[in-house]
């Protein structure tokens, strides 16, 4: 379990494809969407997938991470014998829980 944060803390922002950015916790995406996902937080966080095995994204420390454009969480998935899975394009196997976690242990999720 992961604290979570106090109002203020981290504060979860996505958008789908070319679209504005938007405050969220749950992310409607429609499959073959691109989804990008970043948090206002002071200092470093970390976005963790769902997935076994999944990717960690560090926001001072993943070099494909910007704050501009944030991360797109799909292509460093697992593909698990589907070969479009990471292709960084939403599809069923990409619905579940992301975990923003601020450097002190508090945490938001998000849901797509």
């Amino acid at each position: 379990t992961v604290a979570d944060c106090p109002q203020g803390t981290i504060t979860a922002e996505f958008k789908v494809g070319d679209g504005p950015w938007t405050q969220g916790n749950n992310i409607n995406a429609p499959e073959g969407s691109e989804v990008f996902i970043r948090a206002v937080a002071a200092g470093e966080y970390f976005i963790t997938t769902h997935q076994v095995d999944g990717p960690t994204f560090s926001s001072t420390t993943t070099p494909e991470y910007q704050i501009d454009t944030g991360v797109n969480l799909l292509p460093g998935l697992a593909p698990y014998d589907n070969p479009d899975r990471n292709n960084g394009l939403v599809d069923q196997s990409n619905n579940g829980q992301f975990v923003l976690t601020t450097a002190g242990g508090c945490a938001t999720v998000v849901t797509l």
